[in-house]
């Protein structure tokens, strides 16, 4: 799970980790035996103003989408 200067987590697999962490875009602290990953929400906007915020978005209207999608087919909700 990756969390977000906003709280958001978002499931993210092993390799994938590695892959934002090699590149900076999320920053590793170890806290006893847990590995915390926190996205570097700041630097990446200060690279990238507004990219972020502009995936969230889209990512939240598709997620509405579907979701209303879902609602008027009498599809269950599967979490995919």
């Amino acid at each position: 799970m990756v969390k977000g200067n906003g709280g958001d987590c978002v499931p993210v697999g092993r390799a994938s980790s590695r892959v934002l962490r090699e590149s900076g875009m999320i920053r590793q602290v170890y806290r006893g035996t847990a590995k915390m990953n926190g996205l570097r929400r700041d630097d990446l906007d200060a690279l990238f103003p507004g990219l972020l915020s502009a995936l969230l978005d889209a990512a939240a209207r598709q997620d509405g989408r579907i979701r209303s999608a879902r609602r008027s087919t009498g599809t269950a909700s599967r979490g995919v």
